[in-house]
């Protein structure tokens, strides 16, 4: 990330932190990514993987690796917090 935030910074341009919920939403952030030509940091709903009231408990690996796949698709520059 500190590289890619310091690429932007040079340009002047803004990386925008997106998070998705689910593989679809994931598709569209990078979808829109690659037509803006913009980089993107990717996260996955916070709020949605750490609410107690869900009946399993957050398989952490399982999105990170969805996210790493995402990344490695692209030819924008991508990110994971």
């Amino acid at each position: 990330m500190p590289n890619l935030l310091a690429e932007a910074e040079k340009g002047a341009d803004a990386v925008g932190y997106v998070e998705g919920q689910n593989l679809e939403s994931l598709e569209a952030v990078m979808d829109a990514a690659e037509e803006t030509r913009s980089p993107v940091i990717l996260g996955f709903g916070g709020g949605f993987l750490e609410n107690p009231q869900r009946a399993d408990s957050p398989r952490l690996g399982l999105y990170a690796a969805l996210g790493l796949a995402a990344a490695r698709t692209t030819t924008v520059p991508v990110c994971l917090p």
